[in-house]
């Protein structure tokens, strides 16, 4: 009987490392991942796993999506298997989280020193371009572009000792001439302590946010003001939605662990839509199997609107089947927002967890 016992002792050193053999991940990309049940490839497609990953641009003239985090990446639609690529920065600049386009041939990138202290805009349309016209205050962290127009916003140390910083809101030229403040009829908005959050336009007026209200204004003139924002809501990102035609608000709790919801314009104010469960993040409009969807980000993963619904469903209600999703890490991951691709492809932004792509119902980090 000991004579078994002893047997048995050894075989377990050989049976941990197959085992492990099996359960293994090769650091180059392409690893087996094994269960009882499930068999899944996890593709690595050049990309970081711990990328975090802001902001995301493409230009029609060369089918290009670009993706800020950190460094610049660039992915070409045309040959969806590729693997994305570095776009090398200008002398002097190592960081960049913002990217915007003019949806054909220009990206804005806003550029950081390698200490994180200096931020620079510049133009990308072939060869790198400063703005040629300096910011009138502040250094620029968020831009968008809306409307035919580039919107910078700036942060400005007011008392460095007190820790209260003043953020401004400029709307440019796309061939960033000028920089005209945006005002309330005459003095420029400067928010003490309190930075733009975003900003999107539904066609006729272009609203921002800051964590607790909601701004307006004409797409032509630069002057905004206040509208009703949610009440106890904490203001987290806007989107116009092309699936819904209608701009969308998501919001989180201002207590702890609360829910997060999300908020339609109507036109004068702002109708409830549904709660997510988790604090939201940001929005897209994706198509996938013929349908077309508004998707969020969320804290702990994401949620999806189908065209004819009033309300969000949790991520793998139609998109994809359930064991597909809850075996990734994308499942638990902060996605902070998300953005279509060519044909039945799809991508996730994470805070920490890389880039992911949705081929036809399946995950992968890329």
């Amino acid at each position: 009987m000991m004579l078994s016992i002893r047997k048995c002792r050894k075989l377990i050193p050989l049976f941990l490392l197959i085992l492990m053999i099996f359960t293994s991940c090769t650091d180059g990309g392409a690893g087996i991942f094994y269960s009882i049940e499930i068999e899944e490839e996890i593709k690595n497609r050049s990309l970081p796993d711990y990328l975090t990953a802001f902001s995301y641009a493409t230009t029609s003239s060369d089918s290009m999506y670009y993706l800020a985090g950190g460094g610049l990446y660039r992915w070409d639609s045309l040959t969806p298997s590729q693997e994305w690529s570095d776009l090398s920065l200008p002398s002097g600049w190592k960081y960049t989280w913002q990217v915007a386009s003019n949806g054909t041939d220009t990206l804005y990138v806003i550029l950081e020193n390698s200490d994180g202290d200096r931020s620079a805009l510049y133009t990308w349309n072939g060869s790198w371009s400063p703005s040629a016209f300096p910011l009138p205050a502040g250094r620029p962290y968020r831009l968008w572009y809306a409307d035919g127009r580039v919107y910078v916003a700036t942060q400005e140390t007011a008392n460095e000792t007190d820790k209260i910083y003043n953020y401004r809101l400029y709307a440019a030229p796309p061939d960033l001439s000028s920089f005209t403040p945006i005002d309330d009829g005459g003095t420029t908005y400067i928010f003490e302590n309190k930075p733009i959050r975003d900003l999107a336009s539904n066609g006729t007026t272009v609203f921002f946010i800051t964590s607790d209200n909601v701004y307006t204004g004409s797409t032509v003139g630069s002057t905004f003001s206040v509208e009703t924002s949610p009440s106890g809501r904490y203001l987290r990102k806007l989107h116009y939605s092309t699936t819904h035609a209608a701009l969308f608000l998501s919001t989180g709790s201002q207590s702890i662990n609360g829910s997060g919801y999300v908020y339609e314009w109507n036109g004068s104010n702002w109708d409830g839509f549904g709660s997510v469960g988790d604090d939201p993040n940001d929005f897209a409009d994706i198509s996938f199997g013929g349908t077309d969807y508004l998707v969020i980000g969320s804290e702990n993963g994401y949620y999806e609107s189908a065209t004819s619904t009033t309300s969000f469903t949790g991520e793998s209600a139609t998109i994809e089947s359930a064991s597909k999703y809850e075996i990734t890490d994308l499942s638990s991951a902060v996605v902070q927002g998300l953005f279509d691709g060519p044909g039945n492809i799809f991508f996730a932004m994470t805070s920490g967890n890389g880039l992911w792509r949705n081929t036809g119902g399946t995950w992968s980090r890329e």
